[in-house]
């Protein structure tokens, strides 16, 4: 395994894109028609980061040509989504393939009551690691 020197070459080589970047100048509107375009025929585009790292209107077009098999969001540029959205539109209309083929769930897609049990249990036991000086588990620096 090796890392990729450039977006395009990971998305050149990626059946599968992953998102889990932060949303910034650098980032905004980083994955639209051209990334899309690179993939090998019949991938699949995760985005469980920000919505607007995405250019989701470029979505609807890259499922019909089969560059994409289908996508899954977790997020949108906007939440909640404008009813003339190209990717909402599409979506919503049984006639296109993306209604078949892009999952979209809220934003807050983890929620239920044992997420919040563990949410508060496993922040607590952070804290209680820090206080006492032990490790923490998945730091990010």
């Amino acid at each position: 395994m090796r890392r990729a020197e450039s977006l395009e070459e990971l998305a050149r080589e990626a059946f599968v894109l992953s998102l889990h970047c932060p949303l910034t100048g650098e980032t905004r509107g980083m994955i639209g028609a051209e990334t899309l375009a690179l993939l090998p025929p019949r991938s699949y585009l995760v985005n469980t980061a920000r919505g607007a790292v995405v250019d989701t209107a470029a979505i609807p077009a890259a499922i019909e040509t089969g560059r994409l098999a289908g996508a899954g969001l977790d997020v949108l540029p906007d939440e909640p989504p404008r009813d003339d959205d190209p990717l909402i539109r599409a979506w919503r209309d049984p006639a296109h393939p993306a209604h078949e083929r892009v999952l979209i769930t809220p934003h807050a897609a983890f929620y239920s009551e044992e997420g919040r049990v563990e949410m508060r249990t496993k922040a607590a036991l952070a804290c209680r690691r820090a206080v006492l000086g032990e490790p923490i588990p998945n730091v990010v620096n």
